[in-house]
């Protein structure tokens, strides 16, 4: 039996029908250019896939507009020269706190924050949104709020991407 295929009472059958009786969501990235949707083989093809996705089922379409993601280069640039930055000027201070604490608590204080009523108060509570969710933009506001509050609090100097030298081993 080839290996792209299962065994059953109706006699073989793709195993990708199987994974996507499974599938709970169905994304696609696309275009429109002048007036045509590009980026996917053919919307037949999507809508066929889709109607496989989900037969018998009640589903949500939803149409909006794509924002850019952080890029990896902001994610290193966070992850590999800010936030340890920060970590060695909080531990100068005299407080101990791991990377993943110093994350939080930049996250906390200048972060994008989701607004989530609370059902029994009504009050509404402000949750820090995960780092990777941020579009481009938000995660350059982030990145700048962050060095400004070392410079301004810790009398840390986060260097600038450009700034940084590569190292070699």
């Amino acid at each position: 039996m080839p290996s792209g295929t299962a065994k059953t009472k109706q006699g073989r059958i793709p195993k990708i029908y199987f994974l996507m009786n499974r599938i709970n969501s169905l994304s696609v990235n696309a275009q429109v250019l002048a007036g045509k949707i590009t980026g996917y083989p053919t919307l037949k093809t999507f809508w066929e896939n889709v109607a496989k996705a989900f037969t018998d089922k009640r589903i949500l379409i939803t149409v909006s507009e794509r924002k850019p993601y952080k890029t990896n280069s902001q994610n290193s640039y966070y992850w590999g020269v800010v936030l340890p930055i920060i970590q060695a000027g909080i531990i100068d201070t005299g407080e101990r706190m791991t990377a993943d604490k110093v994350h939080e608590l930049l996250k906390y204080r200048h972060g994008v924050n989701d607004q989530i009523p609370d059902p029994e108060t009504g009050e509404v509570l402000h949750v820090a949104k995960s780092l990777s969710t941020y579009t481009k933009e938000e995660m350059s506001e982030y990145i700048d709020a962050c060095i400004h509050w070392a410079f301004d609090i810790l009398n840390v100097q986060v260097p600038a991407p450009g700034e940084i030298e590569k190292l070699t081993f």
